[in-house]
């Protein structure tokens, strides 16, 4: 399993619109993969957007990751960011941790 993180930290312009462009970007990115915000001070500190992509192995990413409608959408993303960079991971396929009392 390849896991592929893209984070963008947005320019001044957009800065504070991170709920509007992620929505946008939900609708952009489509089943491609997932977008997220930051869920802590420090990632927000840092970040402001980022997608999570996943394919079974690395020429299936390599695939994704070329395809017309991922550069339409890191295209739009990247028109709004200062920052952008993205990592690939092999992974093992995992299931959510269950949530546990403190």
């Amino acid at each position: 399993m390849i896991f592929r993180i893209v984070l963008f930290k947005l320019d001044d312009a957009h800065e504070g619109q991170r709920d509007r462009w992620a929505d946008e970007d939900r609708a952009t990115l489509g089943s491609l993969g997932r977008v997220g915000l930051p869920a802590d001070d420090e990632a927000r500190r840092s970040w402001d957007v980022c997608w999570n992509l996943q394919a079974p192995d690395a020429s299936a990413m390599e695939v994704l990751v070329e395809s017309a409608d991922y550069t339409s959408a890191l295209d739009a993303a990247s028109a709004r960011a200062i920052v952008v960079k993205a990592w690939s991971f092999e992974t093992e396929p995992f299931e959510v941790c269950p949530r546990t009392e403190g």
